[in-house]
């Protein structure tokens, strides 16, 4: 490793830089959707699986342990690399997103598949790679600009 690198002084592009912020500001889109799916999303689980809201709370916060699970996703992040990480986390969200539509024959199996992409959007490993490569002096406002990307209510001007 060379000394530049490891005091986190190692130069990239300008262009590199700006397609990491509109990337990780494009993965805070999806981490904020995912977040805010579940007021529109709730009503029609509830309705489909035939159970009160309350019952429905009560077992996603039983089921909400698997969210503690963030933590492998952290050290796998570091143990292995952050792009090995960073697709740990999208195998972790995306096989369950996928799954849920085929395999949700009970609301067992739905908070179970749900539970995992919950996890991946409490993770925020999409900051990491900006902090990590970023000049000092910038490091800040890019982060920040990726933030405002994934606070851009898309869902709001695209429509339902």
């Amino acid at each position: 490793m060379s000394p530049e690198r490891a005091t986190g002084t190692h130069v990239v592009s300008k262009g590199y830089m700006i397609f990491l912020v509109i990337l990780m500001g494009l993965v805070s889109q999806m981490d904020s959707w995912l977040s805010l799916i579940e007021t529109k999303a709730v009503p029609g689980v509830l309705a489909s699986f035939g159970i009160s809201a309350g019952e429905f709370a009560f077992k996603q916060g039983i089921f909400g342990i698997i969210v503690f699970g963030v933590f492998f996703i952290a050290w796998f992040a570091d143990a292995f690399g952050r792009k090995r990480g960073m697709m740990a986390l999208v195998l972790v969200m995306g096989v369950p997103a996928i799954l849920i539509v085929f395999l949700s024959s009970s609301v067992h199996v739905f908070l179970l598949l749900y539970s995992f992409i919950i996890m991946g959007t409490t993770s925020n490993l999409w900051e990491v790679p900006i902090a990590e490569v970023a000049p000092a002096k910038r490091r800040g406002l890019n982060g920040s600009i990726a933030f405002l990307i994934g606070v851009v209510p898309l869902y709001a001007i695209i429509g339902i």
